[in-house]
């Protein structure tokens, strides 16, 4: 399973984009979470883009990548338009960033 969450904007604009990968060698437990988290969501029948009507300037626009075996999905949203179950799928992927 290879997720990658892309972030984008926020307070200060436009910037380069902030990007957090689920690691390799993720322990069973953060794969269980993950695993729960996306059938939680229902993911990959999810819309491709779950945006607020009114984004504010400082919201940030979010693109979660999710590959399971042959199936693949792209969603791109704002984390306050999200159900409680995506919600934390995408904060738990933000302690995962990748380091240049």
């Amino acid at each position: 399973m290879k997720l990658q969450l892309t972030s984008i904007g926020g307070f200060a604009g436009p910037a380069a984009p902030q990007i957090y990968r689920l690691p390799a060698d993720a322990t069973p437990a953060v794969l269980q979470q993950v695993s729960r988290l996306l059938a939680e969501a229902d993911f990959f029948n999810l819309p491709t883009s779950i945006l607020k009507a009114a984004p504010r300037s400082s919201d940030f626009l979010l693109e979660l990548r999710v590959e399971e075996g042959a199936r693949q999905h792209v969603v791109k949203c704002h984390a306050d338009a999200v159900s409680p179950a995506m919600r934390e799928l995408l904060e738990l992927m933000q302690g995962y960033a990748v380091h240049a």
